[in-house]
């Protein structure tokens, strides 16, 4: 079967070749001197260059002082190794500012609120509009204003008390 097929393809007629060349383009038929390439001095040459002065002055600053002292470099890297003990020390006053911020609340939420309050002036009873007033809403309240008329009475009359022993007691100093 494979000896038939290589028979057959040997006496198949083949296509005609083309006797017509393809037409170039290319441009490189002129008279002059092809332009010159530049080749750049390359990035390798340029990190050696740079690395040479760079290796010095880690040489320099990577070595121990005079006296024994740790090398400029070690002394820098240490600097980085100070900001966990500060970091650490601003994380507890952190800590315990924020549980004593939970605590405070905590106390001021579970303290039972006044159920009365004290009124600054008497007048405040009638801070209301006295237009459009509900039959029977409004009661007598003569004995609340002369309560809190005595209580005002007896405050001033502590204060004039503590105001004369204190002009009392700077007389007898200047005596």
């Amino acid at each position: 079967m494979f000896a038939l097929r290589r028979g057959a393809a040997r006496l198949a007629p083949k296509p005609a070749q083309l006797l017509q060349t393809t037409r170039r383009y290319a441009s490189g038929g002129a008279h002059h001197a092809p332009e010159a390439v530049d080749e750049p001095i390359g990035s390798g040459l340029i990190i050696a260059l740079a690395g040479l002065p760079l290796g010095c002055f880690v040489y320099v600053i990577s070595r121990p002082g005079e006296n024994g002292e740790a090398p400029a470099l070690t002394r820098w890297l240490n600097g980085f190794r100070n900001w966990t003990d500060v970091w650490e020390e601003r994380n507890t006053l952190h800590a315990a500012a924020t549980q004593q911020a939970a605590f405070d609340r905590t106390l001021f939420r579970s303290t039972p609120r006044a159920e009365s309050h004290e009124l600054r002036y008497p007048e405040a009873f009638h801070s209301h509009s006295p237009r459009n007033v509900v039959a029977g809403s409004v009661i007598n309240i003569d004995a609340v204003t002369e309560r809190y008329k005595k209580q005002h009475l007896e405050e001033e009359e502590r204060k004039t008390r503590k105001l004369a022993a204190k002009l009392q007691a700077e007389k007898e100093v200047a005596a």
